[in-house]
């Protein structure tokens, strides 16, 4: 992302009519971080811009024209708050459509370090998922590791969640409960500190960085037997596929890693991967050709 690039849109409810001082922020996904870039609120005609990116130290910016995709939440006073859609820079402004709050169905959660005398973890990310593993609902935690779901989405009942922080990993899934109108429920995640990081570089076979590539990682076994019948053993993936993408100079960095085994795979060819370490020493992969 460029410094002359921002993100427009304007908030409206379901008939049309100007949502003022609602809260937007911009999200990025990367690796199992779910990144703040920026934020704004609304004026008295629903309309936004943001124009300050926060881009993390150690990353550089998207390069221009690899498909950037960023996401949109907005939350705002007596309205379904967590709506959010996929912002394409290219298609323009976003127009985000709200529907009003009636009986509100509220998840009241805590994201915690420590199993003795747990505090909370400031900053940390929480993301809700629907039963097909998509992501419904992004948020953050405040200054004391607090945060609030709302919304007509609680009142399904395939929703579990996740939390992580950049300094502590990823918690494990939880089932998020099936909440009626006006009722409200309770939700913890305790998270262990763990500081590993994945470090690699993605060159072509001639050693020209890679740039804006997506792949997929995976954290594996290898000492489960597999069913094969020449008894090999074989991977078994212990979480969902993360997607991530190299940066301008080839590399890419995952923070709050457990120091595991990993497999970086292509997106569109999963078959072609590279077993990486995290918390091992930066390593240059050479991507085989892809052509015919």
């Amino acid at each position: 992302m460029t410094a002359a690039e921002d993100v427009r849109g304007r908030v409206v409810g379901l008939e049309g009519l100007p949502i003022g001082r609602a809260e937007v922020v911009l999200w990025e996904s990367v690796g199992r971080e779910v990144l703040r870039l920026g934020r704004a609120t609304t004026d008295s005609s629903g309309r936004f811009r943001v124009s300050e990116f926060v881009v993390p130290m150690g990353r550089g910016p998207a390069p221009a024209g690899v498909g950037t995709r960023w996401t949109v939440t907005v939350q705002a006073p007596g309205w379904m708050s967590g709506e959010h859609r996929e912002f394409d820079p290219a298609v323009g402004a976003a127009l985000i459509r709200l529907a009003p709050e009636t009986s509100p169905r509220v998840v009241f959660g805590r994201v915690l370090f420590g199993a003795t005398d747990p505090v909370g973890i400031p900053g940390s990310h929480v993301v809700v998922l629907d039963g097909l593993g998509q992501p419904v609902v992004r948020l953050s935690t405040d200054a004391d590791g607090r945060f609030v779901l709302r919304g007509a989405v609680l009142g399904r009942g395939d929703l579990r969640a996740v939390a992580h922080h950049g300094d502590y990993g990823l918690s494990r899934f939880v089932a998020v409960p099936e909440v009626g109108r006006g009722e409200t429920a309770r939700l913890e995640f305790t998270l262990e500190r763990t500081l590993a990081s994945l470090r690699s570089v993605v060159h072509s076979e001639s050693g020209e960085p890679v740039v804006g590539r997506e792949f997929l990682l995976r954290r594996v076994s290898r000492s489960d037997p597999g069913s094969a019948a020449d008894g090999r053993v074989s991977a078994v993936v212990l979480f969902p596929e993360i997607p991530v993408r190299t940066g301008i100079d080839g590399s890419i960095l995952v923070r709050g890693l457990e120091p595991a085994d990993y497999d970086l795979c292509l997106a569109d060819t999963p078959e072609i991967r590279t077993h990486v370490r995290a918390g091992s020493p930066v390593r240059i992969w050479r991507l085989p050709s892809t052509d015919p």
